[in-house]
């Protein structure tokens, strides 16, 4: 009997947190909870060697610029080799979800355990962050699909994903440095 995949068996657990927590209809226990689901997900992630998170319920007035601006404002710049947040071509907001692939699988443990039920991002009614396993792992799979022939179309760079074309720093285990330019995933 095969078991499902570490992100449908954290989303049944989730689900089941919430049941429980709607049952005891205390704001400490929904503190609590988030801080239990922030630590079952990043311990999913590092056994199932996940470093692609989806990030869910983000604003949709919000940029793709903004969306990066606040991922290296909150201490995870030059952690990540790939960023996409799907947005509107009239409006170039967010649609409510973004994709990120981070460098190492302690980096992402470490992004869940910040940015899981918070409200970073400009998020101010109920639903906070929700953070996630993706179902696309890794840099070169995310490339693939949403950096491919499709999106060479999209002439405006704001639309498109952020894919860095050479290792940061922080990669390569350097101290110190210089950031590296942010290339449009187009010309990566």
């Amino acid at each position: 009997l095969q078991q499902p995949p570490p992100h449908q068996q954290l989303q049944k657990q989730q689900q089941l947190q919430q049941l429980r927590q709607q049952k005891a209809g205390h704001q400490d226990a929904e503190h609590q909870q988030a801080e239990a689901n922030a630590s079952r997900l990043d311990e999913c992630s590092k056994r199932a060697g996940i470093t692609t998170l989806m990030i869910r319920n983000l604003p949709r007035e919000l940029t793709h610029k903004a969306f990066l601006d606040e991922l290296d404002r909150s201490g995870f710049a030059d952690l990540y080799d790939f960023a996409y947040m799907p947005s509107s071509f009239d409006s170039q907001g967010g649609k409510g979800y973004a994709f990120v692939n981070f460098i190492s699988v302690a980096v992402a443990g470490t992004f869940i355990g910040a940015w899981h039920k918070s409200r970073h991002c400009g998020v101010q009614d109920a639903a906070l962050l929700n953070i996630s396993p993706a179902a696309l792992q890794g840099l070169e799979a995310n490339v693939k699909k949403w950096a491919g022939q499709r999106m060479q179309r999209i002439r405006n760079p704001a639309l498109r994903p952020f894919v860095r074309s050479t290792p940061s720093p922080a990669a390569a285990g350097l101290v110190g440095g210089t950031p590296e330019a942010e290339e449009p995933a187009a010309q990566a």
